[in-house]
């Protein structure tokens, strides 16, 4: 099947791969074994379209984890690419996959970037969501140790050291900064975010 450029057939593809995957993966709900059988297929898809229609799916537990077993769809995605992305979303759970995917997992801090975009900026129901995210569920954004032992233990299969490389390409752009890895720094940092984005946004 021969999908390529058509975002309708994109989506479909999304759509119908989660279903399969959380049908006939070994672990739930998505693993590398399965989508080694689909990888020429998802590698003929352009990868900022690939990550997009993946994000718009509301799956957060699918998505980080679909993308966490597939570091060849972010070996070439740039910062602009994935702002561009954000701009065209409809829901605000894709803010929150992106946020969390991009801060966890190849630990860059592109937060700042997100919130400054037109779309959030010009709706109060996306940047109220996306503050209220981050003030509740900022734990999240911490690779733990049991998440360090996913890769160590082929749980993911793939290796840690892909996502390393990726994160230090991300980091040669200098407005990118790398994420903190610690819960005390993390909540020292996004408290400090929510209170200033609360003091210069109306309607909080």
């Amino acid at each position: 099947m021969n999908i390529l450029d058509d975002d309708n057939k994109i989506n479909n593809y999304v759509i119908d791969l989660a279903v399969l995957a959380i049908k006939k993966s070994k672990i739930h709900p998505v693993d590398r074994e399965f989508l080694s059988g689909q990888l020429e297929q998802i590698l003929s898809i352009q990868s900022n379209k690939f990550i997009y229609h993946n994000l718009e799916l509301e799956n957060d537990l699918y998505t980080t984890l679909l993308f966490a077993c597939l570091p060849e769809v972010w070996k070439k995605i740039t910062l602009d690419e994935v702002i561009r992305m954000s701009e065209k979303f409809t829901n605000v759970f894709s803010y929150f996959t992106l946020i969390k995917f991009t801060y966890k997992y190849i630990e860059i801090d592109i937060i700042e970037h997100i919130l400054n975009t037109k779309n959030v900026k010009h709706s109060q129901a996306f940047l109220h969501g996306i503050i209220d995210y981050l003030e509740c569920q900022w734990n999240v954004l911490v690779k733990s140790e049991s998440d360090l032992e996913d890769f160590r233990d082929g749980f993911i299969d793939v290796d840690y050291e892909e996502w390393l490389k990726i994160k230090q390409r991300f980091l040669l752009d200098k407005t990118v900064k790398p994420a903190y890895t610690s819960y005390k720094e993390i909540k020292g940092y996004i408290n400090q975010l929510v209170t200033n984005w609360k003091n210069k946004s109306d309607g909080f």
